[in-house]
C-alpha cells in the first residue's frame, strides 16, 4: 500500500509539473513578436509570430519606462540606428498589455533574454522616463552610470531632455 501511495504521489506531481510547464511554453509563445520597424529610440512596429509566421495587424510598442531623444532633436537618429541594430528583424518578447494615449502598446522588449529598455538606457541612448516610471531604481541607476561614463548622448555638451524639447517646441508655436 506505501508503495501505490508513493507511486500516486509522484505520478501527481509530474502531471502537475506538465501542466505548469505547458503554461509556461504557452504564454511565452503568446508574447512573441517579429520587429518590422523602429520609428525612434523608444517605438516599434511588430507583428504576432506563431510558428515563425508573422500573423496578425501590425502593432505599435512604446518602449516603458524610457524617453530617447526625438528625431528632429540632437542624437535623435543615433538612438534610433542603436535601436534598429540591436533589435531590427528580430524576434522579441515584450511584455505589457497597457496602452498609451496615441494607442501604442506600453511595454518591455527582451531579445535573448535581455532587456532592451534597459540597454537603452545603459549605453547612453535614451532617458529613464522617472515620470511615468518612479520606481524603477535599476533604469535610474543605469543612467547614472551612462552619465557618469560619458555613454552617448551624455558624451555630449548641454543635452536636453526629450520631455523638455517637445515642452520647447509646443511653447513656440
Amino acid at each position: 500500500m506505501k508503495k501505490q501511495t508513493k507511486i500516486l504521489k509522484i505520478s501527481t506531481l509530474k502531471i502537475i509539473f506538465l501542466i505548469i510547464m505547458l503554461f509556461c511554453v504557452n504564454s511565452f509563445s503568446a508574447n512573441m513578436y517579429k520587429v518590422l520597424y523602429v520609428s525612434d529610440g523608444d517605438t516599434i512596429a511588430v507583428k504576432k509570430t506563431e510558428n515563425n509566421k508573422e500573423t496578425g495587424n501590425l502593432i505599435k510598442v512604446r518602449l516603458y519606462g524610457i524617453d530617447a531623444p526625438e528625431l528632429n532633436q540632437d542624437y535623435g537618429y543615433a538612438s534610433k540606428e542603436f535601436l534598429i541594430k540591436l533589435i531590427r528583424g528580430k524576434t522579441v518578447r515584450i511584455e505589457g498589455n497597457k496602452n498609451d494615449r496615441y494607442g501604442r502598446v506600453l511595454g518591455t522588449v527582451y531579445y535573448n533574454n535581455e532587456n532592451i529598455n534597459e540597454r537603452m538606457v545603459a549605453t547612453g541612448n535614451a532617458w529613464w522616463y522617472e515620470k511615468y516610471d518612479k520606481k524603477n531604481i535599476k533604469l535610474k541607476q543605469l543612467q547614472e552610470n551612462a552619465q557618469k561614463n560619458k555613454f552617448g548622448l551624455f558624451g555630449r555638451k548641454g543635452y536636453v531632455t526629450p520631455w523638455e524639447f517637445r515642452k520647447m517646441k509646443r511653447n513656440r508655436k
